[in-house]
């Protein structure tokens, strides 16, 4: 049923960004359905939208990951339908200087 939320799992809990921890297996593989670039903080955030285990989910780009992209000759809105391949690894949380888990984008077919 449409809008119903599933109290079996946490997976409807996490909101509609999907973050490393919610992904039981890698290398994650997705098809990105949409992309949007907006300001936030005088700064310009890209979020791709697409389907993972049957739901809605969206995934912020980080400036790595763009970079990718751009190296690949790929211009943003052509990621659209386009296999993208992410590996997990840890960054530095610039705010809070710990260690957290991250998308690392590794190809694109």
């Amino acid at each position: 049923m449409e809008g119903q939320i599933d109290l079996n799992s946490w997976d409807d809990f996490a909101g509609v960004y999907l973050k490393p921890e919610n992904v039981k297996q890698f290398p994650l593989v997705i098809v990105p359905t949409n992309i949007v670039a907006y300001l936030r903080d005088k700064s310009l955030k890209t979020d791709i939208d697409f389907e993972y285990n049957g739901k809605q989910r969206k995934m912020g780009l980080n400036r790595t990951n763009l970079k990718v992209i751009r190296k690949a000759g790929i211009v943003p809105i052509a990621v659209i339908g386009k296999k993208l391949t992410f590996e997990k690894i840890k960054v530095r949380n610039p705010t809070t200087q710990e260690m957290v888990d991250s998308f690392m984008l590794v190809k694109i077919e």
